[in-house]
Parts: C-alpha cells; sequence; structure tokens
C-alpha cells in the first residue's frame, strides 16, 4: 500500500511516504506539494493532508493532481482551519478559506449542481466533522481555532449513478449540520 503524508512537517510518519518541501525537516521527499505530484496515475491507496491546503494558492489543481494519483477508492484525510475562526484568516500564510461546503464541490453533482463546476463527482464523502479545540484559559471552544477534518473517497463517474439517492440524502444530512 502508497500512503503520502503531505506537507508532513515535524509529523513524521511510519508507513507513509511523507513529502515536504522543506529539506531541513525530516521528510521521505522533498517536493512541493504545489507542484504536479510525482506519482503515476492511480498509485496511491491513501493521503493526509493535514492544515498544508490553506497555504496553497492552487488549491483546485492540487485537488485534481490528487484525483489523479489516487486509486479509486483511494482515501484522501484533509484537515484544515474553518472559516471564520480567528486563526484561519489571522495567519498570513494563508492563501484559501474553507468552509465544509468547499469540499462538498468536488463531490456529489447533484449537490451544487447550479455552480457547474467541473471537479464534482470525484470524490464521495466517508466522513465529515468540526472540531472545537478547548482552551485552559477559559476561551470559548473554537473562538480562536476550529478544523474540519472530511475523509473523502476517489469514485468513478459512473458511481453517481448508482449511489445517487442515497449518498446525496446523507450530504443533505451534512449540510443541514
Amino acid at each position: 500500500m502508497l500512503k503520502l503524508n503531505l506537507g508532513c512537517g515535524d509529523d513524521y510518519k511510519e508507513g507513509f511516504v511523507n513529502v515536504d518541501k522543506d529539506p531541513a525537516i525530516k521528510t521521505d521527499l522533498v517536493h512541493d506539494v504545489s507542484e504536479r505530484m510525482p506519482f503515476k496515475d492511480n498509485s496511491v491507496d491513501e493521503i493526509q493532508c493535514f492544515n498544508i491546503l490553506e497555504h496553497l494558492s492552487n488549491f483546485v489543481e492540487v485537488m485534481f493532481d490528487l484525483y489523479r494519483v489516487l486509486k479509486e477508492g483511494g482515501i484522501l484525510i484533509i484537515s484544515v482551519p474553518e472559516f471564520p475562526c480567528r486563526a484561519c484568516v489571522g495567519d498570513p500564510t494563508h492563501q484559501k478559506l474553507f468552509i465544509m461546503e468547499t469540499f462538498f464541490m468536488f463531490c456529489h453533482p447533484e449537490v451544487f449542481k447550479a455552480s457547474n463546476f467541473i471537479g464534482a463527482g470525484m470524490f464521495d464523502v466517508e466522513d465529515a466533522r468540526r472540531i472545537f479545540w478547548d482552551y485552559e484559559d477559559g476561551r470559548k471552544p473554537g473562538s480562536y481555532y476550529t478544523e474540519i477534518r472530511i475523509t473523502l473517497k476517489k469514485v468513478s463517474p459512473d458511481y453517481w449513478k448508482t449511489e445517487r439517492e442515497k449518498r446525496l440524502i446523507f450530504k443533505e444530512g451534512i449540510l443541514k449540520r
């Protein structure tokens, strides 16, 4: 199984190819994730992207490249700060703001049909949650940092023809959260 830990920073994971653009940290591969991934099409089983996508100016192109390298049924786990938390907008290195629906745009083609986004239908949602960080100093949970943690599965375009009703109901439930 080929598993990638993109933008690993100090979070080196055994059993993964740990990728980061900083040559000064422990990695298996020095590579800038904003550039085309040096992996074959349909070759990766799992990709983890924890707190990296918000730093990329070409987020949509990166999502297409992640789709390219994932095997059908492969898993993409993403963690990003969720707008409007203070950390989301306060960090000057953040290039992109996210809400849960940002990732749904890459999923069921019917959910945001009016947008005509060409990436719709690439993934299906396996899990989606908001994480509110608690603070010991009495600040309200999530007042500084709220995180989106979403697990997506690569699917073929034919997938939506057979799973349409079941998955649309699931996504409508998530959108109401």
